[in-house]
C-alpha cells in the first residue's frame, strides 16, 4: 500500500463540480433560513465547537454545508479559513486500510495551502506537524496490516506489539517508533500552529467533513475517532455531514452490539456538541418538484396546474427525500424519452398516451416498491391491483417478503402508503368514477407500460382476462345459445368468477388452470368435439363433493356431479356437467355455483 503525502486532489474527483453547481442554484426545499441561522451560530459561537448535519443519505446534507459556507462568504467581516474533506474520495484506490491517517493526512495538506504565508514560528510548527505526519505515512507504508489507527482517547486501538511484529518482518529502513507517540507530536504541532496563525479575537478555522455515510460504518467510526484528536482545538469549527444510523452500525462492526447498546449514543453525544437534524418533514417539495417539472422539458407541458397530484403521489411513495424525488424525475424523462422515440419508429405499436401524470404514477411504483411493481407486470390486470390493495394478500405475497423485511416494524405506514397510492392511481384510470377499474380502463397504463418497454405486447395479451378469452372460445366452439347465456349471465356472476382470490390461468390450448390463493383447485375448458363445449372439472373425488354439498346431494344434483371420463380434457378427477345445469332455473343453477363454491373452496385443503 501506498499513502501520497498529498491526497487525492478533492476538485479533481470526476462529477464533483456538477455538483456543487447543482448545490448552488435556487434553494428550492427552503433550506435557506436553517444555513443563515447555521453561519450565524458560527460566527458567534465559542470553539473549539463541532456541528452535525446528520440525515439520511440525499436528504440534503451537502447541500445545506454549501450554502453554509456561502452565508459565511456573504456575512464576513472577520478571518474565516475554510477546509473541506471529501470522507469518500480518501476512501478510494485502497486508501481506506488506514482512512484515520489519510484524513488527518489531508487535514494537514489542505491547512499547508489556506496558511502556507505564516512564517517565523508557525512555519517551524507546520514544517514539525509535517515531519510527524511523514513518520506516520513512511512507517504505515512499510507495514500491510489493518491498523485501526488514529485512536480512543488517546491509546491507539490496535496493540503496537502486532505492528511491530509485522514491522519486523519488512526491510528495516525505518525505525519503529510508537506510533501514538508520533501521533500526539502531530496533533500538539498542529495545534500550536492554528493558535499562533488564528491569532484575531474572531478568527476561525471552519473544516466541513462530508460524506461520512458514504464508506463503511466501521471506517466512518475510524474518521471520527481521528477527528476527535483535533476538535479541542480553539479556533477550529467541525461541520460534519453524517447519518446517525451509519455511526451505529460502526459501532457495531467495530466493537459489537453490547457495546453500541451501552455507549453507542453517548459516543456520538461526545464528538457532536451541536446535533441538527435535516428537517424533511418541513421540505417545500411542492417548489422542489415544480422546479423539477420545469428543468424536464418533457414532464411540464400538461401539469403547470397540476403540482398537488405530483407531490400527493410523491410523498406517499419516494417520500421527501430531495435526491430520491431527483432520481424520480430523471427516471421519467428517460422513459418519455424512450416513448417518444419507439412511438415515432414502431408503426405497430401501442401508442402510449402523453400522459404524464400516468408516467410519473409507473415510476414511483416501481422505484417505491419494486417487488410489487414485478408482480403486477407479470400480472398486469385490474384484479392484481386490487390484490396489491389488500393487506392480508401482501402479507402472504411471496414477492413482497423482502419489502416487508425492509421496512421492519413500519408496515403499517407502508400500507397506509400503498392504500393511499392506489387510489391515486384509481382517480387517474377510472373513467366511469365508479370506484373500480375495468379492463378498458386499465389500458392506457398497459399502453404506457409498454410504450416506455416495461412490458412487452405479448404480456399484455396475455394478461387479458382469461374468462374473457375463454367466453370468445365459447362463443367460436358452441352452437348452444342456451348454454351461452347460462355462462354469461349465472356463470361469470357467481362466485366462481367474481371472487377476488379466484385466477382462471391458461394452461396452453387445452384447458384454463382455475387457481385459488394461488392453489389449483381444478380447470375450464371448451371442445367443438363431442358437444364438450363447457367442461368444469375439480380436483376432488365425487364422493367426497357430494358428501360437502349436504342438503343439495339430491336426484338432480346428481346427475350434474360426474366422474371424470376423459382426463385429458383439464385437471380434476370430478366433473360438473354445465349442460345439465344450464337445464336448471336461472337463479338455481345460480344458487348451486354459489354453494359449490363455498363448500369447496373452505374445505380444499382437508380434501
Amino acid at each position: 500500500m501506498e499513502l501520497n503525502d498529498k491526497p487525492i486532489n478533492v476538485e479533481e474527483i470526476k462529477g464533483r463540480n456538477k455538483q456543487t453547481e447543482t448545490y448552488e442554484k435556487k434553494d428550492s426545499i427552503g433550506n435557506r433560513y436553517f444555513a443563515s441561522a447555521m453561519a450565524d451560530f458560527i460566527f458567534e459561537c465559542d470553539t473549539p465547537m463541532t456541528i452535525g448535519i446528520q440525515g439520511d443519505w440525499g436528504s440534503g446534507k451537502t447541500s445545506l454545508m454549501k450554502m453554509i459556507q456561502k452565508e459565511l462568504a456573504s456575512k464576513r467581516k472577520t478571518r474565516i479559513e475554510e477546509i473541506e474533506l471529501n470522507t469518500w474520495n480518501y476512501s478510494l484506490f485502497k486508501q481506506d486500510e488506514y482512512l484515520g491517517i489519510s484524513i488527518l493526512n489531508a487535514l494537514l495538506e489542505q491547512t499547508k495551502e489556506k496558511l502556507s504565508g505564516e512564517k517565523g514560528k508557525s512555519a517551524d510548527l507546520l514544517e514539525k506537524a509535517s515531519k510527524a505526519m511523514r513518520t506516520c505515512v513512511s512507517f504505515l507504508s512499510k507495514v500491510e496490516v489493518g491498523i485501526n489507527l488514529p485512536v480512543i482517547g488517546g491509546g491507539i486501538t490496535t496493540k503496537i506489539s502486532d505492528a511491530k511484529e509485522a514491522y519486523d518482518n519488512t526491510d528495516k529502513t525505518v525505525e519503529f517508533e510508537n506510533l501514538a507517540k508520533v501521533l500526539d507530536v502531530f496533533k500538539k504541532s498542529f495545534k500550536e500552529f492554528i493558535e499562533e496563525t488564528l491569532k484575531g479575537e474572531t478568527d476561525l478555522l471552519v473544516i466541513y467533513i462530508d460524506d461520512l455515510d458514504r464508506v463503511k460504518p466501521a471506517k466512518a467510526i475510524e474518521v471520527l475517532e481521528a477527528l476527535k484528536l483535533f476538535m479541542d482545538i480553539e479556533k477550529c469549527v467541525f461541520v460534519l455531514a453524517i447519518d446517525y444510523s451509519i455511526v451505529q452500525l460502526g459501532i457495531i462492526e467495530k466493537y459489537g452490539e453490547k457495546i453500541q447498546l451501552s455507549s453507542g449514543k453517548s459516543f456520538f453525544d461526545k464528538i457532536i456538541q451541536l446535533p441538527f437534524n435535516m428537517p424533511t418533514a418541513s421540505y417545500d417539495i411542492s417548489e422542489y418538484i415544480k422546479s423539477l417539472l420545469d428543468a424536464s422539458k418533457i414532464l411540464n407541458r400538461k401539469v403547470n396546474n397540476n403540482i398537488d397530484f405530483f407531490v400527493e403521489i410523491t410523498e406517499v411513495t419516494i417520500g421527501r427525500n430531495p435526491r430520491s424525488i431527483k432520481r424520480a424525475f430523471n427516471y421519467a424523462t428517460l422513459l418519455e424519452k424512450i416513448r417518444k422515440e419507439k412511438n415515432s419508429k414502431d408503426s405497430n405499436s401501442r401508442k402510449g398516451g402523453d400522459n404524464p401524470n400516468l408516467l410519473y404514477a409507473v415510476v414511483c411504483f416501481q422505484i417505491a416498491w419494486p417487488e410489487l411493481f414485478d408482480y403486477f407486470v407479470l400480472n398486469p390486470t385490474p384484479e392484481s391491483i386490487k390484490k396489491l390493495e389488500d393487506w392480508d394478500f401482501l402479507t402472504n405475497l411471496p414477492q413482497a417478503q423482502k419489502l416487508l423485511n425492509r421496512v421492519g416494524d413500519d408496515k403499517e405506514s407502508l400500507f397506509d402508503n400503498l392504500s393511499a397510492y392506489f387510489d391515486i392511481l384509481y382517480e387517474i384510470l377510472d373513467k366511469g368514477k365508479d370506484g373500480s377499474i375495468s379492463n378498458d380502463d386499465l389500458k392506457p397504463l398497459l399502453n404506457i407500460l409498454e410504450s416506455v418497454q416495461l412490458i412487452s405486447t405479448k404480456s399484455i395479451e396475455k394478461s387479458t382476462e382469461s374468462i374473457e378469452k375463454f367466453s370468445k372460445d365459447l362463443n367460436i366452439n358452441s352452437n348452444d345459445y342456451k348454454l351461452k347465456k347460462f355462462f354469461t349471465d349465472e356463470f361469470e356472476k357467481s362466485y366462481w368468477v367474481r371472487d377476488e382470490n379466484i385466477q382462471f390461468k391458461p394452461a396452453g390450448k387445452r384447458y384454463y388452470s382455475i387457481v385459488y390463493k394461488r392453489k389449483q383447485i381444478g380447470s375450464i375448458s371448451t371442445f367443438k368435439a363431442q358437444n364438450r363445449h363447457f367442461i368444469f372439472r375439480l380436483k376432488t373425488s365425487k364422493h367426497k363433493l357430494l358428501e360437502l354439498l349436504g342438503e343439495y346431494n339430491n336426484q338432480d344434483i346428481t346427475k350434474i356431479i360426474k366422474n371424470v371420463e376423459n382426463p385429458i380434457n383439464g385437471i380434476g378427477d370430478t366433473e360438473i356437467d354445465m349442460k345439465e345445469l344450464s337445464n336448471l332455473k336461472p337463479k338455481e343453477a345460480k344458487e348451486f355455483l354459489n354453494i359449490l363454491f363455498e363448500k369447496f373452496v373452505t374445505q380444499y385443503n382437508k380434501l
